[in-house]
């Protein structure tokens, strides 16, 4: 627990960093090959986690109130049984969208039935973006944050 505190990591952590050391050495402790890059994924699967976390977990035939990373991990197999997306880069997604679905209050969800296809629509302007910017057109976003806590 002493070198976990120290270094700011799980045990868990330390635990692998000590296997590697014992099996290999100094060069255990070398960073190992990536099995997926987050960019590999295209932007239309991490709106996938984003659409993910921001549902309620019922919309998915989930037993449990809040999302957690492994749930979201297990959702998106169902969905897309090739292609599996680590829990670190689930939450990379997440923590990019200032998301965290295991604090999320639902009612500030929509319950537009056509939500999901404006999202992708406006998330494919912004992808899209630099292309029409290219092509002498202009994409503006005004986010008001509706939802947000205003304080009073």
């Amino acid at each position: 627990m002493l070198i976990a505190a120290e270094m700011d990591c799980s045990r868990r952590t330390v635990g692998l960093w000590r296997k590697r050391f014992l099996a290999d050495g100094i060069a255990g402790l070398q960073d190992a090959p990536r099995s997926v890059n987050r960019g590999d994924f295209p932007p239309s699967a991490q709106v996938d986690v984003v659409t993910i976390a921001s549902s309620k977990p019922e919309d998915y035939q989930g037993s449990f109130t809040r999302w957690s990373l492994d749930d979201i991990a297990a959702t998106l197999v169902n969905q897309h049984a090739a292609e599996t997306m680590s829990r670190s880069t689930i939450w990379r997604v997440l923590n990019e969208a200032d998301l965290k679905p295991h604090r999320s209050v639902y009612w500030l969800n929509s319950h537009d039935p056509d939500f999901d296809a404006k999202a992708r629509n406006i998330c494919q302007l912004y992808v899209n973006a630099l292309s029409y910017y290219q092509q002498g057109r202009i994409v503006i976003c005004c986010d008001e944050k509706t939802g947000a806590d205003s304080g009073a």
